[in-house]
């Protein structure tokens, strides 16, 4: 029987998610557990910085003082049905993300067969994110979820206040967002860029109601201190923890002769030449730099009203560069790439008509299947760390993605 809706095939791929994640992995909290922890120590006198959580203790806690009081409730429930109502709040998250893509660029763009095709696409190849965050009870679908809403609400419903509202919670979760608030003054976004910047302001302010303004202020120091590494190294190189992936890691392993992260299973030679640490170092802010002139490549048009897809193009550059340009990026954090993924998954549905296979259909093939490597020989996960296999494919995505220009109108697209 084929199957021909493509609310049948959402029905069947959520339906498995909650078997999945729901009820065979309800007794897993992963990285929610150390949350609730440090949010139950909020109130008391201790450090939560400087405490080690976990089970057994082996982390520290890096969460902001704001996240951690919106947290605070749920460390007042039993952890197994704190993690269960986490789970359903992501999964509410990611059914918006998806509901959004497929409005956005495939139903406007794609026939109905072509749109079922899409769909299975953009389900079946980004599952690796979607498991990496459920199974280790990430944040990163609702700041992902955060922001594209907010994007959609700024640009598409013209609720420019609400949508820089829920862009500035998500940069109250995470700073990696913050790549879209350069992009409001571009866009001349003047409204959403103000309350993005005055719920920011909210959340510093936010925990004085709960603790005092003067312990207010010594927490937040706590954070700050927190995060001022003791080997600079670690900042630059990204190198302090196996699972980092990136542009920082990804370079200090093919140009760092032996540098040590902590896959001690591993030793066989990774690097092309040694161009020692401290060209790599310059090496690393030179990319850097460049990601983000290559922004402009993106955003050539400045109107605030463009086509929609070009729009959703410039969107997927933004998100996509937010795992390769910072430090400390783990392989969930890569749902970041889910909106280039979309993008490209569309230029390869419609152009499959006419010119089949090429090599740019090859080139997504690819990258599709090492994002995904992890899920099929899971036993060699430490050599696809070692390697920093996802940073490969991520640009492999920058490459299509600025192969791929949007043209006045679908059709021309090449």
């Amino acid at each position: 029987m084929t199957i021909k809706s493509t609310k049948t095939i959402g029905a069947i791929y959520f339906a498995a998610l909650i078997l999945i994640f729901i009820v065979i992995e309800y007794n897993r909290t992963g990285d929610f557990f150390v949350y609730l922890q440090a949010a139950s120590d909020l109130f008391g006198s201790e450090n939560i910085f400087k405490k080690l959580y976990g089970n057994p203790p082996s982390l520290f806690y890096f969460g902001n003082p704001f996240l951690t009081t919106l947290l605070y409730p749920f460390s007042l429930l039993p952890i197994r049905i704190a993690a269960l109502v986490w789970k359903l709040i992501n999964l509410i998250a990611l059914f918006r993300i998806f509901q959004l893509i497929d409005n956005r660029i495939f139903k406007p763009f794609l026939k109905k067969n072509q749109n079922v095709s899409a769909i299975v696409v953009l389900y079946v190849g980004s599952f690796f994110w979607v498991y990496s965050n459920f199974h280790l009870q990430q944040l990163t679908i609702i700041i992902l979820f955060l922001c594209l809403e907010a994007l959609n609400q700024i640009f598409y419903q013209n609720r420019k206040w609400f949508g820089g509202i829920l862009l500035g919670l998500a940069l109250c979760i995470k700073i990696t967002p913050i790549v879209f608030l350069p992009y409001l003054l571009y866009k001349l976004q003047w409204r959403s860029f103000i309350s993005s910047i005055a719920i920011i302001v909210f959340a510093v302010l936010l925990p004085s109601l709960f603790l005092g303004w003067n312990s207010n202020l010594e927490i937040w120091d706590n954070w700050l201190g927190a995060l001022a590494v003791d080997d600079p190294n670690w900042a630059i190189f990204d190198m302090n923890n196996r699972k980092n992936h990136g542009i920082a890691a990804w370079l200090s392993t093919l140009f760092i002769a032996d540098i040590q992260d902590n896959v001690v299973s591993l030793t066989h030679r990774r690097y092309l030449i040694d161009l020692g640490q401290g060209t790599v170092k310059y090496l690393i802010y030179l990319i850097r730099v460049a990601l983000v002139i290559f922004t402009l490549y993106f955003l050539k048009n400045r109107k605030r009203s463009i086509e929609p897809l070009k729009l959703f193009w410039e969107w997927s550059y933004l998100f996509l560069v937010i795992p390769l340009f910072f430090p400390q990026q783990r392989l969930y954090n890569f749902i970041f790439l889910l909106p280039a993924f979309s993008y490209l998954i569309l230029v390869q549905v419609q152009q499959y008509q006419t010119t089949k296979i090429n090599w740019k259909t090859i080139l997504f093939s690819i990258s599709i299947l090492v994002f995904n490597l992890e899920l099929l020989i899971g036993f060699f996960r430490k050599h696809l760390w070692y390697h920093k296999s996802a940073t490969y494919a991520t640009i492999i995505l920058l490459i299509l993605l600025s192969c791929q220009v949007p043209r006045r109108s679908y059709s021309d697209l090449k």
